[in-house]
């Protein structure tokens, strides 16, 4: 059964085939999305700064940021923007 982590190993294994990496993105985004439907589960969650897909842990809190650079990026931003 091919499940989100090996949907993303196989997706970086393959050859781009002349995409870039826009398109490979996308292709990734579609992939997921398929196989949301097929495993009926939800989409995996976006980073709330930048957009990008989360892998997110087995257990503990889902994970709102992708790095730390977005979660500190977000912070700055939040304390900046009543300036």
């Amino acid at each position: 059964m091919v499940d989100t982590l090996n949907l993303n190993m196989i997706i970086d294994q393959e050859p781009n085939h002349g995409l870039s990496a826009e398109q490979h993105e996308q292709l990734r985004l579609v992939c997921f999305d398929l196989l949301s439907v097929m495993l009926d589960d939800p989409a995996p969650p976006n980073c709330i700064e930048c957009d990008a897909v989360i892998a997110q842990p087995a257990t503990g809190r889902p994970r709102q940021y992708c790095s730390d650079s977005c979660r500190q990026r977000a912070a700055y931003y939040a304390k900046t923007a009543g300036q």
